[in-house]
């Protein structure tokens, strides 16, 4: 990134309307994907890295295909209605999809930018982890190995959405795009040895990586609901299977935690904070990355406002109500609401009516 370019970073990855998270790539995407060597999974395995994740096997962990089954009647019903369609399983690696059935003139161009914007955020997946480890580095040896599991998945959700846009748009170089967006985004305390979350506990940390899980699934569930292309369009049901239960995953690692219950009012706060990120120059510097050329950044500057709307512009659009509304219910209930009272039912109202004039503004300005 150029060294003018300004970039305002603040805590954790990319919220709602694209709560998105958290990637160089060391595959061809327009073949198969490399063989992968047998790991054991052992807690004393070497920290996980893109380039070993890339070029290991199926590990344990990931063939056994953990499947979070929901308990409760409501979870069933969130579960059901943000993966609903065909359920696609954990564990599903590039050889499960379907590749063939690729069809170039279903190709949107809006939702492409889109998707080129989410691969770049879903790869950068390492640097979380690395977080996450050592704000949980005294937990248990399965807490860590599933934030590891966690972070093997989201590499896999940026090489399929990336394979996918160099299909549908053979000029776009992925590995060259997550270099310039790795080298240019870097949040503070991903540069630092800091053990404590920028939550303040545990507890916080795990509110807001439910409600990144809470967007992000929203998310793709919008994309798989808007794409006509069915080769994404099985991609994004995929991935926001994968993203349901990593919510489900957080919440249960939320209720381990031995600290002290956080005051409600704290819960709330840290949930709107999170919320509140969207905004930073994670989704929007992604975006500029994904879809301005090296070759046109002299004449093309980067600006935080301008490409968060062009984001926006091009995202606010997937998203219907029941998306909105099941993204409330899931963060409700992360922070001990109920899931359809009526605070959810305000927010979700609140809220989608603030997408709506997100969308209308960005397209107005984009």
């Amino acid at each position: 990134m150029r060294s003018s370019a300004r970039i305002q970073v603040r805590h954790g990855r990319a919220v709602v309307p694209a709560i998105h998270k958290h990637r160089s790539v060391h595959e061809s995407h327009h073949g198969s994907p490399p063989e992968r060597e047998e790991v054991n999974g052992r807690d004393n395995r070497p920290a996980m890295t893109r380039s070993s994740w890339e070029g290991t096997k199926e590990s344990s962990l990931f063939a056994a295909k953990r499947v979070f089954l929901y308990v409760s009647a409501s979870e069933k019903h969130i579960g059901h209605r943000m993966t609903s369609g065909t359920l696609y399983q954990s564990g599903w690696n590039l050889d499960d999809v379907s590749w063939e059935c690729f069809e170039p003139g279903k190709v949107e161009c809006g939702l492409l930018a889109a998707v080129k914007s989410a691969a770049l955020v879903e790869y950068n997946a390492p640097d979380y982890v690395a977080y996450l480890t050592r704000v949980f580095r005294d937990a248990s040896a399965q807490t860590r190995a599933d934030i590891e599991q966690w972070g093997r998945e989201e590499i896999q959700h940026g090489l399929a959405l990336g394979r996918w846009a160099e299909l549908a748009d053979p000029a776009f170089d992925f590995r060259g795009a997550f270099a310039r967006f790795q080298a240019g985004y870097k949040p503070p305390h991903f540069a630092t040895d800091d053990p404590d979350s920028v939550r303040g506990s545990r507890r916080g940390e795990m509110i807001a990586r439910c409600v990144v899980e809470s967007g992000t699934s929203s998310f793709y569930t919008a994309i798989r609901d808007a794409a006509d292309e069915p080769v994404l369009k099985e991609i994004a049901g995929r991935i926001a299977a994968d993203e349901f239960r990593h919510y489900k995953l957080f919440l249960e690692t939320l209720h381990r935690q031995d600290e002290p219950e956080l005051p409600w009012w704290r819960r709330l706060l840290v949930a709107v904070t999170r919320v509140s990120e969207s905004s930073d120059d994670e989704l929007a510097y992604a975006y500029y990355c994904a879809n301005v050329p090296p070759a046109q950044e002299a004449a093309t500057p980067y600006r935080r406002r301008r490409f968060g709307r062009a984001y926006n512009a091009q995202a606010m659009k997937l998203y219907r109500r029941h998306h909105i509304a099941k993204l409330v219910q899931m963060v409700a209930k992360a922070i001990g609401a109920e899931p359809r009272g009526t605070l959810a039912r305000a927010a979700s109202a609140m809220l989608w009516n603030v997408l709506r004039l997100r969308a209308s503004l960005a397209r107005g300005t984009a």
